[in-house]
Protein backbone atom coordinates (compact mmCIF):
# COMPACT_ATOMS: atom_id res chain seq x y z
CA UNK A 1 0.00 0.00 0.00
CA UNK A 2 2.95 2.61 0.61
CA UNK A 3 4.37 2.20 -2.19
CA UNK A 4 1.49 3.42 -3.99
CA UNK A 5 0.84 6.45 -1.74
CA UNK A 6 1.62 9.61 -3.59
CA UNK A 7 4.45 11.69 -2.58
CA UNK A 8 2.61 15.15 -3.55
CA UNK A 9 -0.64 13.86 -1.42
CA UNK A 10 1.70 13.02 1.86
CA UNK A 11 3.22 16.49 1.62
CA UNK A 12 -0.42 18.20 1.06
CA UNK A 13 -1.86 15.94 3.99
CA UNK A 14 1.45 17.10 6.27
CA UNK A 15 1.16 20.90 5.29
CA UNK A 16 -2.75 20.89 5.82
CA UNK A 17 -2.08 19.34 9.32
CA UNK A 18 1.01 21.57 10.09
CA UNK A 19 -1.48 24.40 9.65
CA UNK A 20 -4.29 23.32 11.37
CA UNK A 21 -2.18 22.82 14.48
CA UNK A 22 -0.81 26.13 14.05
CA UNK A 23 -4.70 27.49 14.06
CA UNK A 24 -4.98 25.97 16.89
CA UNK A 25 -2.37 26.83 19.09
CA UNK A 26 -2.64 30.30 17.61
CA UNK A 27 -6.31 30.22 18.80
CA UNK A 28 -5.88 28.35 22.00
CA UNK A 29 -3.09 30.66 23.45
CA UNK A 30 -4.00 33.76 22.01
CA UNK A 31 -7.37 34.61 21.00
CA UNK A 32 -9.80 32.54 23.66
CA UNK A 33 -7.83 33.43 26.64
CA UNK A 34 -9.12 37.09 25.77
CA UNK A 35 -12.63 35.64 24.90
CA UNK A 36 -14.14 36.48 28.28
CA UNK A 37 -17.82 35.91 28.30
CA UNK A 38 -20.25 36.33 30.98
CA UNK A 39 -22.20 32.96 32.06
CA UNK A 40 -25.50 33.58 33.83
CA UNK A 41 -27.29 31.66 36.19
CA UNK A 42 -30.47 31.64 37.43
CA UNK A 43 -30.91 30.06 40.82
CA UNK A 44 -34.93 30.33 41.45
CA UNK A 45 -36.79 29.46 45.02
CA UNK A 46 -33.44 30.75 47.14
CA UNK A 47 -36.56 33.28 48.79
CA UNK A 48 -33.73 36.40 48.38
CA UNK A 49 -33.19 38.35 45.53
CA UNK A 50 -29.84 39.34 45.20
CA UNK A 51 -27.19 39.34 42.21
CA UNK A 52 -24.33 37.88 42.78
CA UNK A 53 -20.91 38.31 40.64
CA UNK A 54 -18.26 35.49 40.90
CA UNK A 55 -14.85 35.88 39.87
CA UNK A 56 -11.53 33.54 40.30
CA UNK A 57 -8.11 32.52 39.55
CA UNK A 58 -6.46 36.36 38.33
CA UNK A 59 -3.20 34.81 37.58
CA UNK A 60 -2.94 37.10 34.63
CA UNK A 61 -3.19 40.44 35.98
CA UNK A 62 0.54 41.08 35.67
CA UNK A 63 0.78 39.90 32.18
CA UNK A 64 -2.36 41.61 30.69
CA UNK A 65 -3.56 44.53 32.56
CA UNK A 66 -5.80 45.26 29.81
CA UNK A 67 -7.63 41.69 30.12
CA UNK A 68 -7.99 42.54 33.51
CA UNK A 69 -9.46 46.10 33.36
CA UNK A 70 -12.19 45.03 30.96
CA UNK A 71 -12.88 41.95 33.67
CA UNK A 72 -13.41 44.79 36.13
CA UNK A 73 -15.84 46.55 33.70
CA UNK A 74 -18.22 44.16 32.83
CA UNK A 75 -18.54 43.40 36.93
CA UNK A 76 -19.05 46.87 37.36
CA UNK A 77 -21.42 46.91 34.66
CA UNK A 78 -23.82 44.54 36.21
CA UNK A 79 -24.21 46.28 39.32
CA UNK A 80 -24.02 43.28 41.44
CA UNK A 81 -25.18 43.58 45.08
CA UNK A 82 -22.37 41.30 46.69
CA UNK A 83 -18.71 40.29 44.57
CA UNK A 84 -17.43 37.16 45.94
CA UNK A 85 -13.63 36.42 44.87
CA UNK A 86 -12.62 32.39 44.03
CA UNK A 87 -8.56 33.08 45.19
CA UNK A 88 -5.57 32.95 43.17
CA UNK A 89 -5.00 36.51 42.75
CA UNK A 90 -1.29 35.90 41.82
CA UNK A 91 0.68 32.96 39.72
CA UNK A 92 3.78 33.04 41.46
CA UNK A 93 4.96 35.95 43.28
CA UNK A 94 3.82 38.51 45.87
CA UNK A 95 5.75 41.28 43.08
CA UNK A 96 2.65 40.57 41.12
CA UNK A 97 0.68 42.41 43.53
CA UNK A 98 0.69 45.97 41.99
CA UNK A 99 -0.80 44.65 38.96
CA UNK A 100 -4.28 43.97 41.06
CA UNK A 101 -4.99 47.38 41.69
CA UNK A 102 -8.30 47.25 39.42
CA UNK A 103 -9.63 44.86 41.88
CA UNK A 104 -9.53 47.95 43.92
CA UNK A 105 -12.14 49.50 41.90
CA UNK A 106 -14.89 46.55 42.43
CA UNK A 107 -18.12 47.41 44.06
CA UNK A 108 -20.64 46.16 45.23
CA UNK A 109 -24.00 46.96 47.14
CA UNK A 110 -23.11 44.63 50.31
CA UNK A 111 -19.50 44.86 49.51
CA UNK A 112 -16.75 42.19 48.03
CA UNK A 113 -16.07 39.07 49.93
CA UNK A 114 -13.14 36.45 48.88
CA UNK A 115 -10.72 33.40 49.53
CA UNK A 116 -7.44 32.40 49.21
CA UNK A 117 -5.89 29.53 46.39
CA UNK A 118 -3.31 27.72 46.52
CA UNK A 119 -0.85 30.08 44.63
CA UNK A 120 -1.62 32.84 46.92
CA UNK A 121 0.56 30.03 49.14
CA UNK A 122 2.83 29.44 46.67
CA UNK A 123 1.40 25.71 46.33
CA UNK A 124 1.64 25.31 42.39
CA UNK A 125 1.36 21.63 42.52
CA UNK A 126 0.18 21.07 45.77
CA UNK A 127 3.73 18.94 46.80
CA UNK A 128 5.03 22.09 47.92
CA UNK A 129 6.42 22.36 51.84
CA UNK A 130 5.69 24.79 53.61
CA UNK A 131 3.28 26.84 52.11
CA UNK A 132 4.40 30.75 51.96
CA UNK A 133 2.10 32.31 54.73
CA UNK A 134 4.50 35.11 54.69
CA UNK A 135 3.34 35.74 51.14
CA UNK A 136 -0.45 34.95 51.65
CA UNK A 137 -0.23 37.18 54.60
CA UNK A 138 0.58 40.25 52.27
CA UNK A 139 -1.70 39.16 49.77
CA UNK A 140 -4.56 39.14 52.39
CA UNK A 141 -3.42 42.64 53.71
CA UNK A 142 -3.34 44.14 50.20
CA UNK A 143 -6.64 42.94 49.50
CA UNK A 144 -8.21 43.71 52.82
CA UNK A 145 -6.64 47.38 52.28
CA UNK A 146 -8.65 47.83 49.22
CA UNK A 147 -11.90 47.13 51.03
CA UNK A 148 -11.64 42.93 50.45
CA UNK A 149 -12.66 40.99 53.05
CA UNK A 150 -10.93 37.71 52.70
CA UNK A 151 -12.76 35.08 54.93
CA UNK A 152 -10.26 32.24 56.56
CA UNK A 153 -12.71 29.34 57.54
CA UNK A 154 -15.45 31.84 59.02
CA UNK A 155 -18.47 33.23 57.65
CA UNK A 156 -20.31 36.66 57.46
CA UNK A 157 -24.17 37.38 57.83
CA UNK A 158 -25.41 40.25 55.24
CA UNK A 159 -28.97 40.67 55.97
CA UNK A 160 -31.00 36.91 55.43
CA UNK A 161 -27.90 35.42 53.62
CA UNK A 162 -24.63 33.96 55.06
CA UNK A 163 -21.35 33.85 53.27
CA UNK A 164 -19.21 31.31 54.35
CA UNK A 165 -15.45 31.40 53.32
CA UNK A 166 -12.84 28.51 53.64
CA UNK A 167 -9.09 28.65 53.48
CA UNK A 168 -7.23 26.78 51.07
CA UNK A 169 -6.77 23.32 50.80
CA UNK A 170 -3.59 22.28 49.58
CA UNK A 171 -1.81 24.98 52.10
CA UNK A 172 -3.56 22.89 54.62
CA UNK A 173 -5.43 26.13 55.55
CA UNK A 174 -9.01 24.47 55.33
CA UNK A 175 -11.38 24.15 58.24
CA UNK A 176 -14.95 23.09 57.23
CA UNK A 177 -16.03 22.77 61.16
CA UNK A 178 -14.79 26.56 62.33
CA UNK A 179 -16.15 27.94 59.10
CA UNK A 180 -19.43 26.50 59.58
CA UNK A 181 -19.34 26.87 63.64
CA UNK A 182 -21.76 29.13 65.20
CA UNK A 183 -25.01 30.72 63.90
CA UNK A 184 -25.91 30.39 61.09
CA UNK A 185 -29.04 31.13 59.15
CA UNK A 186 -30.80 32.11 55.75
CA UNK A 187 -29.85 31.63 53.00
CA UNK A 188 -26.35 30.50 52.90
CA UNK A 189 -23.31 30.42 50.17
CA UNK A 190 -19.91 28.86 50.45
CA UNK A 191 -17.18 29.84 48.33
CA UNK A 192 -14.16 27.71 48.65
CA UNK A 193 -10.90 27.73 46.37
CA UNK A 194 -10.79 23.89 46.06
CA UNK A 195 -13.64 21.45 45.70
CA UNK A 196 -11.67 18.21 46.47
CA UNK A 197 -13.00 16.20 49.74
CA UNK A 198 -15.52 19.02 50.26
CA UNK A 199 -18.91 17.13 50.60
CA UNK A 200 -21.60 18.83 49.73
CA UNK A 201 -24.70 19.02 51.69
CA UNK A 202 -27.77 21.09 51.69
CA UNK A 203 -27.36 20.74 55.72
CA UNK A 204 -24.00 23.30 55.47
CA UNK A 205 -24.46 25.43 52.62
CA UNK A 206 -27.93 26.22 49.62
CA UNK A 207 -25.20 27.21 47.13
CA UNK A 208 -21.24 26.08 46.90
CA UNK A 209 -19.10 27.86 44.63
CA UNK A 210 -15.31 26.84 43.21
CA UNK A 211 -12.74 27.64 41.08
CA UNK A 212 -9.17 26.43 40.53
CA UNK A 213 -10.48 23.91 37.65
CA UNK A 214 -10.29 26.76 34.72
CA UNK A 215 -12.82 24.38 33.53
CA UNK A 216 -9.91 21.93 32.32
CA UNK A 217 -8.95 25.11 29.83
CA UNK A 218 -8.26 22.47 26.91
CA UNK A 219 -11.67 20.42 26.61
CA UNK A 220 -12.23 17.84 23.68
CA UNK A 221 -15.46 17.22 22.17
CA UNK A 222 -17.35 13.84 23.84
CA UNK A 223 -14.71 13.90 26.35
CA UNK A 224 -14.53 16.96 28.25
CA UNK A 225 -11.65 18.11 30.29
CA UNK A 226 -8.37 16.70 28.93
CA UNK A 227 -6.36 17.26 32.32
CA UNK A 228 -9.67 15.60 34.12
CA UNK A 229 -8.66 12.58 31.32
CA UNK A 230 -4.66 12.18 33.23
CA UNK A 231 -6.29 12.33 36.76
CA UNK A 232 -7.23 15.53 37.40
CA UNK A 233 -9.23 15.55 40.82
CA UNK A 234 -12.48 17.65 40.91
CA UNK A 235 -15.83 16.15 40.08
CA UNK A 236 -17.97 19.26 39.21
CA UNK A 237 -15.53 20.52 36.98
CA UNK A 238 -17.45 22.98 34.74
CA UNK A 239 -20.50 25.04 35.63
CA UNK A 240 -23.94 24.08 37.28
CA UNK A 241 -24.74 21.03 39.07
CA UNK A 242 -27.95 20.41 41.14
CA UNK A 243 -26.10 17.92 44.10
CA UNK A 244 -27.95 16.31 47.38
CA UNK A 245 -30.39 19.26 46.87
CA UNK A 246 -27.95 21.92 46.89
CA UNK A 247 -26.73 24.38 43.95
CA UNK A 248 -23.19 24.17 42.67
CA UNK A 249 -21.05 26.25 40.15
CA UNK A 250 -17.84 25.99 38.78
CA UNK A 251 -16.25 28.97 37.18
CA UNK A 252 -13.49 28.53 34.59
CA UNK A 253 -12.04 31.55 36.10
CA UNK A 254 -9.71 34.26 34.82
CA UNK A 255 -6.34 32.31 34.34
CA UNK A 256 -4.82 32.97 30.79
CA UNK A 257 -3.92 30.02 27.55
CA UNK A 258 -3.88 27.85 26.94
CA UNK A 259 -7.97 27.53 26.45
CA UNK A 260 -10.28 25.27 24.08
CA UNK A 261 -13.75 25.53 24.59
CA UNK A 262 -12.76 26.69 28.29
CA UNK A 263 -13.35 30.15 27.90
CA UNK A 264 -12.27 32.82 31.08
CA UNK A 265 -15.40 33.90 32.71
CA UNK A 266 -17.63 36.47 34.49
CA UNK A 267 -20.07 34.38 36.63
CA UNK A 268 -23.62 36.23 37.26
CA UNK A 269 -25.91 34.07 39.52
CA UNK A 270 -29.40 36.14 39.98
CA UNK A 271 -30.94 34.67 43.68
CA UNK A 272 -34.59 34.76 43.46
Amino acid sequence: MWDRLNPESVVNTSLLLMVLLGILFAYSFFIEPGMVVVKEVQINGTGVHMKVVFLSDFQRMSTDPEFMQQVVELTERENPDIILLGGDYIETSESELPSAAPLKTLHARYGVYGVMGNHDYGMITGREFPPNDLMASGIRAFLEDSGIRILSNEHVQIGNVTIIGLDDLWAGERDEAAALSGNISGYRILLSHNQYGLPITKSDADLYLFGHTHCGQIRLPGLGSVPKLFGFRGEYEMGYYKVNGSDVYTTCGLAGGPRFLAPPEVTVIELN
